[in-house]
């Protein structure tokens, strides 16, 4: 069995057990508005109906089509093989480059001839191959947006995914979207056949709304670096060859912990390295990376309590103070996003200066361990010793016994000592 075929079974496989519905049907097949046979060429016209348009189809062979058919990105036929094809195609049904499939081989090339005018592509193809001809032609891709934001606690982190897919600037509803992660972000004909062999985390797979939106919530550790990429089950005839576009998008996504109890986070469409927070200094550093001339974004999160007021934060880029007008802070239940945009000709050095601790409660979080174990053993002994000068404020020594008092002999009247027992004068007892 060949690699190619072992990952289709693969891939069918696989997609059988996360219950994704194939997409590879057709929206109908569709009989020819118009024939004229000749010699050696026949001329076929077709209408079909895409995203809620009508479309016209012109086809010049010297073979013959049966059962034309079509989805919202690509259209085929069946029938006797011709040596060329001529083909017409408004330029309002493409939205990229245009691709084809041959019949008996695998993948998709680019006709070797297109022009066009104002209104029309006109895509030629010549085989000297009569038993291997144009079996479809990809004419579009639909439109992948993906976007993640991140909770700040170490307890219970969450990655919330949110994300649209759109074809022709219309929204594509039940269609299954396959969210993945992954240490580089997937693109292109991954999408049908080598993300069912790559070491991934399958994050969940999700069917689009009515207005083409899905959704979804990951809790991964919160510690570590992954793109998350959102992807469609193959929406173009089964091929492992070239793509008319990409029909995914990826987010980098980059965490660290803070205190076994904050989390902090940055989303990037580029690569993310080097995060690190300072307590001492109350920086949060990290390195961006992008391909040069490209447009990226960072996308920082910070805990609400460990920063009560987000204008006090500096931010460097490259060791260059920004002013507030150069990046915007936003808000969510537990969390404060930092947004800064940037055209990449370098790499950039962030920095994020955030302010003292707004309380002290906030302060002692915010203290090295360290410190904090020489804090409380501070306090232990200042209350030990209280309680010890305390303790012997309250010990008073006894009283002294009042002083002797001389007595008199009742018998004679002589005055006697304190301490005597008889009386020297007339021998009476006197205790």
């Amino acid at each position: 069995m060949s690699r190619k075929l072992a990952l289709v079974m693969a891939l069918i496989v696989l997609v059988g057990m996360l219950g994704i519905p194939f997409r590879f049907q057709t929206l109908g097949s569709i009989s020819p508005i118009e024939i004229q046979t000749g010699n050696p060429s026949n001329y076929y016209t077709f209408t079909m109906d895409i995203m809620g348009e009508h479309y016209s189809i012109a086809i010049e062979t010297n073979g013959t089509i049966e059962a034309f058919h079509h989805t919202n990105f690509a259209f085929g036929w069946n029938g006797l093989g011709g040596s060329f094809y001529n083909i017409t195609i408004p330029k309002t049904l493409n939205n990229t480059r245009i691709l084809a499939t041959c019949d008996g081989a695998f993948g998709a090339f680019e006709p070797s001839k297109i022009t066009m005018n104002d209104t029309h592509y006109f895509v030629y193809y010549y085989s000297d191959w009569w038993v291997e001809y144009i079996s479809h032609v990809i004419f579009g891709a639909p439109t992948v947006k993906l976007s993640i934001s991140t909770s700040t606690t170490y307890i219970g982190f969450k990655v919330d995914i949110k994300g649209n897919v759109t074809c022709k600037e219309k929204p594509v509803a039940n269609w299954p979207v396959i969210l993945v992660a992954y240490i580089a972000p997937l693109r292109g004909n991954v999408w049908a056949w080598q993300w069912t062999s790559l070491p991934l985390t399958l994050i969940t797979v999700v069917n689009t709304t009515s207005d083409g939106h899905f959704s979804a919530v990951w809790m991964p550790t919160a510690t570590g670096t992954w793109w998350v990429s959102a992807g469609l089950a193959n929406p173009w005839p089964s091929t492992d060859g070239d793509y008319p576009e990409d029909a995914s998008d990826s987010a980098s996504l980059t965490v660290i912990s803070y205190d076994a109890t904050h989390v902090f986070s940055v989303v990037s469409n580029a690569t993310v390295s080097a995060l690190a927070f300072n307590s001492t200094s109350k920086k949060l550093t990290f390195t961006v990376e992008g391909a040069s001339g490209g447009k990226g974004f960072v996308d920082v999160y910070i805990s609400k309590t460990l920063l009560e007021d987000p204008t006090g934060l500096i931010v460097y880029l490259n060791l260059t103070q920004l002013s507030h007008e150069q990046y915007t802070v936003g808000s969510t239940d537990d969390s404060w996003s930092l947004h800064l945009e940037m055209s990449f000709a370098s790499k950039y050095n962030v920095i994020v200066v955030i302010p003292e601790f707004p309380s002290t409660i906030d302060r002692a979080r915010g203290l090295e361990p360290a410190m904090l174990f020489m804090l409380t053993i501070g306090i232990v002994i200042a209350i030990v010793t209280i309680a010890v000068v305390v303790l012997f404020a309250r010990k008073k020594p006894p009283a002294p016994p009042p002083p002797a008092v001389p007595v008199k002999c009742p018998e004679c009247g002589v005055m006697l000592k304190p301490e005597a027992a008889f009386c020297p004068s007339c021998g009476r007892r006197v205790r």
